[in-house]
């Protein structure tokens, strides 16, 4: 069975993950420390494939950690092989936005239905090595509020490094914060700056600079 949720922009369907639990096997369950969002928009990758390639390091940083895939409706054949995974007993949950939204609508409708306070979010296809996220993870753990791999070494032409530090530039100028590596889409977070920093249609990307405006404390890592 499904449960339909609305949240404030997103309506969506969201799949409970794995099979029917006993009510002894349900109490028994521990609360997530870690959500993994997992945003199937553009350009994906096989959810699947992208699970089992960082669920093992992911969930040896903490073993009660689940992943929470948010689903744009051009994806949503997408979503039956991620329900089998869950079927199986895998930590996935499934959410199936019911209309197209900005990729900050779905980031914000996920945080809504995470339930750990320590987020990390990231795109389906492969942008950084599994083996650094438990390096993000500790980070915020150690203090920083969120936390951006930062793509290293990166292959970009000259141009693309000169039209990223012209871009970063303006941005340090219009709002007084930047990262070297905007694009990245890869974040280690608490949820309160989800909840917290303004974030509207596209401009997801921009979250580390909004929530540095916000006060909260960001750092960046390499990946």
């Amino acid at each position: 069975m499904t449960r339909v949720s609305r949240g404030t922009e997103t309506p969506v369907v969201e799949h409970p993950s794995g099979r029917r639990r006993s009510r002894e096997e349900s109490a028994a369950r521990p609360t997530p420390g870690l959500t993994v969002i997992v945003r199937v928009t553009e350009r994906p990758e096989s959810p699947v494939e992208i699970y089992r390639e960082y669920a093992p390091a992911l969930l040896e940083v903490d073993a009660t950690a689940e992943f929470l895939f948010v689903i744009e409706p051009s994806r949503r054949h997408l979503a039956e092989p991620l329900k089998d995974l869950a079927a199986s007993g895998e930590p996935v949950r499934v959410i199936e936005a019911r209309r197209g939204v900005g990729e900050a609508s779905l980031l914000r409708e996920a945080g809504a239905h995470a339930a750990a306070d320590l987020i990390l979010t990231m795109p389906c296809y492969h942008r950084v090595s599994s083996s650094s996220m438990p390096a993000l993870i500790d980070a915020v753990r150690d203090g920083a509020d969120l936390v951006v791999a930062r793509r290293w070494p990166r292959s970009d032409t000259w141009f693309a490094r000169l039209r990223t530090r012209a871009f970063n530039g303006i941005l340090r100028r219009v709002v007084g914060h930047t990262t070297s590596d905007i694009g990245s889409g890869v974040h280690a977070m608490r949820r309160r700056v989800l909840e917290e920093t303004p974030l509207y249609g596209d401009f997801f990307r921009f979250l580390p600079v909004l929530a540095a405006r916000e006060g909260f404390r960001v750092r960046e890592l390499d990946a």
